[in-house]
């Protein structure tokens, strides 16, 4: 058994649904040990299936088929999380009261950014410090002087097969992925 988490867009953003209801639908695909860390659809569970795309469409379906919502699932290891948390992307950047650093996961770690990074935007209230095994690293300005577009630029440029969590809330799932069997 291999301990994953899958990372899924939209859910209780654009998908009402209970961490009670979306744990059901995991048991239903054979997965076990399933928790759900948040309510924004951070879901670690085992299996004993190792084609990472194949998990990812079953967990698409199985939410499409029961809501009639899609989806997009990207699944990382304990080990890939660990080596994204490891490698620290925001380190070394001051970060400001109203400004948050985030990871959107794209389901393609193959996949490149429409610019090259470090990409500064800061008229438009983001900054784009690069990828690392398909994850983009940004910070947002949230002070509301500027209306951050960075969402919708990396929703174009990976045709809407990525999501983005919070730094901290990478750092929870982490530590959560830790407290569970080893994986």
């Amino acid at each position: 058994m291999r301990q994953h988490i899958a990372f899924l867009r939209g859910i209780n953003g654009g998908l009402t649904l209970k961490m009670a209801d979306l744990r059901k639908r995991f048991e239903k695909l054979g997965f076990t040990n399933i928790k759900t860390v948040l309510a924004t659809g951070n879901v670690i569970f085992d299996t004993s299936q190792n084609n990472r795309r194949d998990i990812a469409s079953q967990i698409e379906g199985a939410i499409a088929s029961a809501y009639g919502y899609e989806t997009v699932a990207i699944l990382y290891t304990k080990d890939e999380l660990g080596d994204l948390i490891a490698a620290n992307p925001f380190h070394d950047i001051a970060l400001l009261t109203k400004s948050t650093p985030q990871v959107s996961f794209t389901q393609s770690k193959a996949g490149r950014l429409p610019f090259d990074t470090p990409h500064d935007v800061s008229q438009k209230g983001y900054k784009v410090l690069g990828m690392i095994d398909g994850a983009v690293c940004s910070v947002i300005n949230l002070s509301g002087v500027t209306r951050p577009d960075l969402l919708a630029v990396l929703d174009r440029a990976f045709n809407k097969k990525i999501t983005t969590r919070n730094w901290k809330t990478i750092e929870r799932c982490y530590q959560a992925m830790q407290a569970g069997a080893d994986g």
